[in-house]
């Protein structure tokens, strides 16, 4: 058997952060198949966004910044081949490729929660077997890899440009200083939080949300039992994904036993507050029309984005 790509993935570097973070697990994935630690990307990684009707805490690849952070390029190769993709793999080079999860026939059908509203899936393209004629993948939220046909990796696709996939480079160029890092991304992420307005995008999120929340009082019970479905797994994303922030913090600084005890006790209590508010959501799924349970899911939702304020400005005091 003979494989294009001098580095094997290997099952142990596949990664799933939280539900609804596949490409963020597919960073995650890559960094830790060339051996590099993946805290420094996670500090970065504090969001808050409502779209496709879902509150979650994922960010987009183009507010990714490996190249700061770890000399990483993402190249797009727009309208590309096979041919050009398996001299890029024999390169060395890994990518991302957005395709529709239901048609990779791996993919496990009760994780098939989301593609609905417009969601697609983040997957790696790792490596050419020349045996078989097929492209290796590696898909850490199916914790999968195996081999796919050309055709039918093809078929799965996103992109109206052809056969198209963003390229991971490394250029060599690293300029990040680790504390001043940590210090820009935390301050950043307690930035947003300050404007209670619609410009700010934790505020606009949460109004979103907000909006379509009380609508759905007036929605038809399918529907409104699908937005919250899909909305109980995009919040539980968002607490998990808090709790791997602050354990790649803790990983990353030098703090007191009393900062880590503090910091511990503040992100617990953004955890207990967000799993809070999603049970609120899911009785008011059962409850269909009790508007009081609308009114607690809002004041839940303001008072976890409170505390994650008051945690953000423990941060920043740290720094």
């Amino acid at each position: 058997m003979v494989i294009f790509n001098p580095v094997i993935f290997k099952e142990e570097s596949l990664t799933l952060l939280a539900p609804m973070e596949c490409l963020s697990s597919c960073v995650v994935s890559y960094l830790k198949h060339i051996g590099m630690n993946p805290n420094y990307f996670l500090i970065g990684y504090w969001s808050l966004r409502y779209d496709y009707g879902n509150l979650a805490a994922r960010m987009s690849a183009s507010e990714y910044n490996l190249t700061e952070s770890y000399g990483l390029d993402i190249v797009p190769a727009i309208n590309s081949s096979k041919e050009e993709l398996i001299r890029s793999l024999s390169q060395g080079h890994v990518s991302f490729y957005s395709c529709i999860s239901s048609s990779l026939t791996y993919f496990p059908k009760v994780m098939l929660t989301h593609e609905n509203s417009g969601f697609t899936h983040v997957i790696l393209l790792v490596g050419y077997n020349e045996t078989t004629d097929r492209i290796l993948l590696a898909d850490p939220t199916a914790k999968y890899l195996g081999e796919i046909r050309f055709e039918d990796l093809l078929a799965a696709g996103t992109s109206t440009s052809g056969f198209s996939y963003y390229m991971l480079q490394q250029n060599g160029y690293k300029s990040m200083v680790l504390n001043s890092y940590i210090k820009e991304k935390v301050s950043q992420a307690y930035m947003a939080y300050l404007y209670p307005n619609d410009h700010s995008s934790i505020h606009l999120a949460v109004k979103s949300f907000i909006d379509d929340l009380d609508a759905s009082f007036h929605w038809t019970k399918a529907k409104r039992d699908s937005w919250i479905m899909q909305n109980n797994i995009s919040l539980t994303s968002i607490y998990k994904m808090r709790g791997v922030f602050w354990k790649s913090y803790k990983e990353s600084c030098e703090l007191t036993e009393a900062n880590v005890l503090l910091g511990d006790s503040l992100i617990e209590g953004i955890i207990r507050q967000w799993v809070s508010s999603n049970f609120m959501l899911v009785k008011y799924q059962r409850a269909n029309d009790n508007q009081l349970l609308v009114e607690s899911i809002k004041q839940g939702i303001k008072k976890a984005v409170d505390q994650e304020r008051e945690f953000l400005a423990f941060l920043c005091d740290l720094s």
